[in-house]
């Protein structure tokens, strides 16, 4: 399979008999590429995996990433339609509200990176990591307040969180904690297998744009070693708490707190969820084959 980033596309590339994948953005310059070449193209399918063609669902987000998601994807909602492309969403709200564009609802896919629980730490520290994007501005101030609070208890806990110059402040004045500045994909995921962390969080606020997400992190969580305190707002709680594969928490400063001490704590206990995480990361493994095998993608 050929890929291209969306701003550094080939002047001439062969499409015929071929199925075209673009995910999540677009440009003008490879729609007209799309439009000349539509009638060769086998199959055309845009792959959304956030809520990106309502401009009311970034309700909340900084205005950089509202402008970024209306001008790579909101504004092309028409185009996508008028074209005839396939439209593949991660999760069933979202297929609910784009009923119109008729999508399929197509699940993620965990990748492969060798044996997992593996967990090295010479301090002897509990590491509890959150990793994200700006995006999620309002959970990283959140955050900010369970990390002073823990780390005001436990001087053994620290924080290694992943924050941009929008959200580094609301972490530079407290201890224990280590910042890293965001990387691209592939540096983040050589990153995120260097499994020395035991406790991963996934804060998540009920928000429009939040209901659209899938639930990849579970996926990174698990990728780098850590057990998950997962939001009770997200989609996928129910998924983790039946699982037993996670903490699923209210959005209350105290509950993740008393938790996030709680697990550093009981190593025993970590370990029984993280291999619950294993079971159910398998099982959500076979799910999406099915799914991907009756999609006859060549």
């Amino acid at each position: 399979m050929e890929n291209y980033h969306l701003h550094s596309l080939p002047k001439n590339i062969d499409l015929k008999g071929k199925t075209v994948f673009i995910v999540r953005y677009l440009t003008d310059s490879l729609k007209n590429l799309i439009k000349a070449n539509r009638r060769n193209i086998k199959r055309l399918i845009y792959l959304m995996d956030d809520d990106l063609l309502d401009v009311r669902a970034t309700s909340g987000l900084s205005l950089r990433y509202r402008w970024k998601v209306f001008w790579y994807a909101t504004r092309h909602k028409s185009w996508i339609k008028d074209i005839g492309a396939e439209v593949w969403v991660c999760n069933e709200h979202l297929a609910r509200k784009y009923r119109d564009l008729h999508p399929r609802v197509v699940l993620p896919y965990p990748l492969e990176i060798g044996p997992l629980g593996v967990n090295f730490n010479p301090d002897g520290n509990i590491l509890v990591f959150y990793h994200s994007t700006y995006s999620y501005r309002k959970e990283f101030e959140w955050l900010a307040e369970v990390v002073r609070k823990v780390t005001e208890k436990k001087t053994n806990i620290l924080f290694e969180i992943i924050a941009n110059k929008c959200t580094v402040s609301f972490f530079k004045n407290l201890k224990n904690v280590i910042l890293f500045k965001p990387m691209s994909w592939r540096t983040y995921l050589r990153f995120s297998i260097m499994r020395y962390r035991h406790i991963g969080l996934a804060p998540m606020f009920d928000t429009p744009f939040n209901r659209g997400r899938s639930y990849t992190k579970f996926f990174d969580i698990t990728r780098a070693g850590g057990v998950g305190i997962y939001s009770a707002e997200s989609i996928y709680a129910e998924m983790i708490s039946s699982a037993g594969a996670g903490m699923v928490l209210p959005m209350e400063v105290k509950d993740w707190v008393e938790v996030i001490i709680e697990l550093a704590r009981n190593k025993k206990k970590r370990q029984e969820i993280y291999q619950n995480a294993l079971r159910l990361i398998e099982h959500l493994k076979q799910k999406s084959e099915q799914i991907w095998t009756s999609l006859e993608i060549h």
